[in-house]
């Protein structure tokens, strides 16, 4: 009896394979929308802190140069500078608003804030006004403390 020399491959053989194919072209295509997903969320994290710092920056050069602070409410905070001009921040629900006699500046910021005082001091709390767990920054007029003769 002579024996069939095979040369290919059977049917389930090839079946495997192309299924195999398929599923690497799934987990590879999940993967690259997902790492796309990731850098979009990272960008805009990126934003968010940015515009943080520039109005903490703006802040505080208001805070340091100003002669009188007041924190009126969890969301308003009124400045009086030396030569008696006022400025008004307002902590709104999309960020943070500076408003002089002559400009108006808005800055987005990805969480709420809210406005504290304590002395001389001046907090921005990051989340909601009251929240235990916020994070606060203080500010300092830096005249005053001159003026005042430093913390005792």
């Amino acid at each position: 009896m002579k024996s069939r020399c095979h040369r290919g491959f059977l049917m389930i053989e090839l079946l495997f394979v192309l299924g195999m194919l398929g599923v690497f072209a799934l987990i590879t295509t999940r993967l690259f929308y997902s790492s796309f997903g990731i850098l979009n969320r990272s960008g805009s994290a990126q934003r968010d802190a940015m515009r943080f710092a520039n109005a903490t920056a703006a802040l505080r050069r208001d805070v340091n140069d100003c002669d009188q602070a007041k924190v009126i409410s969890a969301g308003e905070l009124d400045m009086t500078d030396v030569d008696g001009s006022s400025l008004r921040w307002t902590a709104a629900a999309d960020g943070l608003l500076r408003t002089s006699a002559t400009d108006q500046r808005h800055w987005t910021l990805g969480e709420p804030v809210s406005f504290a005082g304590r002395g001389e001091l001046v907090l921005l709390c990051s989340g909601k006004a009251g929240d235990a767990t916020a994070a606060s920054i203080p500010f300092a007029s830096q005249r005053r403390i001159l003026e005042t003769g430093g913390a005792k």
